[in-house]
């Protein structure tokens, strides 16, 4: 058996590469089913800390130590040229066919990329990787990026560190020492990783200290690879290599979104690891399968894939004014082409050029690219505040931040603290005895200023318990943050009302659920099987209120792309928002509650409105000088405000208000 050598190509690895980068394109396209594929980005982590580590390693044992500026001018050749074009593009591009409203954030976030310190650019911004915040952001992904930058200039001196300390203990003692003080590495930053996981932090996701356990198992790895001779059989390698991809499978099904990424990490890490003990023969069956050219082309181009899939998927939905599974299906395709363009025409041409070979030349391509990058950033920075001094574009500007949503920010509405929900989530007349009980997702927050003036003006409290992503019956949905936390606050709605003791219960969430509802472990449901859930726990949630006094707002309508970045660019005619297409799913959700109610011997009080948003053909996006929405799926504060008269009369139905 031959011995595992870490620096001849292996096609293997390819394979890894081409399943991390596919597990992160499915993910961020929403496909059904990978809504854990960001642990991709794990298994990068991984495999960069052990070939990294691999490299070093050789060159510690036969020269005694580290050339430091050689190892980080390779950096700069392998990885730069793609990045500098990527962020250029996207400089470009937004300049010439983005929303205004995107420019400033654009801007902060390619300097940050081009300087690769994204991720405490998005820790700074109190960004959740999986919240709505991020998702029209085209540089997001650079966050990973930074991380793998970060270990690349400290984990050299680290290591040389570590070298150094080895080279002064007994000779026998050398690997097991080495192998040990790695281990500590792996400790620390585990335990690190763990506290900021479990309190919910979003650093904990982007840190490098919070991820540096990953790439340390990789190194780990590498140390106890190097010369080393792997005995087992062909039969045990495969074996092992193919636990470690079902490994990587099963995150699919148990790993959620917190807490992540310690202890859940775990898995996908574990996995790696095993497959790239496994190193499985090319010759093998396994490895014939891994060696597929297909496989291995997509490997190879992982790096330039990932730069181009994020950019593309943002700034084109948004270009297209779609976000329809088959635009975002044809938006990935355009990607892989880029990659194709970038990977042979820039990142490796570049890499092995003349031009740039020498130490001096890969440095002053390096302060150039930051020259051009972060001047690129400026212009675009300066471009905004001219833009956004405009009257309309700063009326659209300020829809973005309604009154409530630094209250409601961060899930503070969700949770099961009647003192912290009448502390922190109480509104309209916060004193009063006569208490209004808003019960929902985001769909319910975006009512609050209709009711909070009514509460004024009427003397009862508004107290909101909603969870973004989350409906008031007892569902899981897809594209839900933490269904388990969801979960949770379902579960307790009873308790809740109870404490509370409220007047009148008013439920809203949005019509989405029509298409997102899953089965409860997760799995996708027909439309018939999502009609009889919906039912069920909707009859469950209302007949649990009996001898109170409910009302029910039904769904608004719903468009597939933002209608605010949309006026930013064209004009109110070009953004088209036709009825049929806009309230189907409201329409559809809407009856299923009635179907609900209709087997419950309680009888809401329905609000529709639909009859005030949209004509037979048309949803408009503004309504007698009123822009309508906040975003795809949420009413403007200036709209809702229009509606007040119609939410009074609706709690006059419901005999709560004279």
């Amino acid at each position: 058996m031959k011995p595992v050598n870490n620096s001849a190509h292996r096609s293997d690895i390819d394979a890894l590469r081409a399943v991390a980068v596919g597990l992160v394109v499915l993910f961020h396209m929403s496909f059904p089913g990978f809504e854990s594929g960001f642990v991709g980005v794990d298994i990068f982590f991984v495999l960069s800390g052990c070939l990294i580590t691999g490299v070093l390693a050789r060159e510690l044992e036969s020269t005694g130590t580290i050339d430091l500026l050689n190892f980080w001018s390779r950096r700069i050749r392998r990885l730069l040229p793609a990045g500098l074009v990527v962020v250029g593009s996207v400089l470009t591009f937004s300049r010439l066919f983005g929303s205004p409203l995107s420019w400033s954030q654009t801007s902060g976030t390619a300097t940050s990329a081009i300087l690769y310190y994204s991720n405490y650019y998005f820790v700074s911004q109190a960004s959740d990787y999986f919240g709505s915040n991020t998702e029209t952001n085209p540089l997001l992904h650079f966050w990973s990026l930074s991380v793998e930058e970060q270990y690349y200039l400290v984990w050299p001196l680290v290591f040389g560190a570590i070298g150094l300390i080895v080279a002064r203990s007994k000779r026998f003692q050398r690997r097991s020492l080495q192998l040990g003080l790695i281990s500590l590495v792996i400790a620390i930053s585990f335990v690190h990783s763990y506290v900021l996981s479990a309190g919910g932090s979003a650093s904990a996701y982007y840190l490098t200290t919070s991820r540096a356990w990953e790439f340390a198992v990789g190194a780990l790895l590498a140390v106890y690879l190097q010369n080393k001779t792997n005995n087992s059989s062909v039969a045990v390698r495969s074996t092992a290599a193919i636990a470690g991809l079902g490994m990587l499978a099963l995150c699919l099904v148990t790993i959620d979104f917190a807490p992540f990424p310690a202890p859940s990490g775990l898995l996908p890490v574990a996995g790696t690891a095993l497959f790239v003990w496994a190193a499985v023969p090319k010759d093998s069956p396994l490895g014939v399968v891994l060696g597929n050219p297909v496989i291995q082309y997509v490997g190879r181009l992982s790096y330039s894939w990932y730069l181009w899939h994020w950019p593309f998927l943002v700034l084109g939905q948004q270009y297209l004014l779609s976000d329809s599974p088959k635009t975002r299906v044809i938006l990935i395709i355009a990607s892989f082409g880029a990659a194709v363009i970038t990977h042979h025409g820039v990142e490796n041409p570049l890499r092995y050029s003349p031009m740039i070979k020498s130490r001096g030349r890969s440095y002053a391509f390096a302060a150039t690219s930051i020259v051009i990058g972060v001047g690129g950033a400026f212009l675009l920075s300066k471009a905004a505040e001219q833009k956004l001094a405009e009257p309309e574009l700063a009326a659209l500007q300020e829809l973005r931040d309604p009154w409530y949503a630094e209250a409601t920010e961060d899930f503070a509405c969700a949770i099961s603290d009647p003192e912290g929900l009448q502390e922190k989530c109480t509104f309209g007349a916060v004193d009063s005895s006569q208490r209004l009980l808003l019960l929902g997702d985001s769909n319910a927050e975006h009512w609050l200023p209709a009711f909070h003036s009514l509460g004024v003006e009427h003397d009862f409290a508004v107290t909101l318990r909603a969870r973004g992503g989350c409906p008031a019956p007892a569902i899981n949905a897809r594209g839900t943050i933490d269904p388990q936390k969801c979960s949770d606050l379902q579960a307790e709605t009873a308790q809740m009302i109870e404490a509370l003791d409220p007047d009148v219960i008013i439920i809203s969430q949005t019509g989405k659920y029509a298409e997102l509802t899953l089965d409860a472990s997760g799995g996708a449901l027909s439309e018939a099987a999502r009609q009889a859930l919906w039912i069920e726990k909707t009859e469950e949630l209302v007949g649990g209120m009996t001898d109170r006094n409910v009302g029910w707002i039904t769904p608004i309508s719903s468009l597939d792309f933002d209608p605010v970045e949309c006026l930013s660019m064209r004009s109110v005619e070009d953004c088209e928002n036709p009825a049929w297409k806009a309230t189907a799913l409201a329409i559809k959700q809407g009856d299923w509650s009635k179907m609900a109610f209709e087997r419950t011997t309680v009888d809401p009080v329905l609000f529709d409105p639909l009859p005030f948003l949209c004509t037979d053909t048309d949803c408009s996006l503004v309504i007698d000088g009123t822009y309508v929405y906040l975003d795809d799926n949420h009413l403007s504060a200036p709209m809702v405000e229009k509606l007040t008269p119609e939410i009074e009369a609706f709690l006059q139905q419901l005999s709560f208000v004279p």
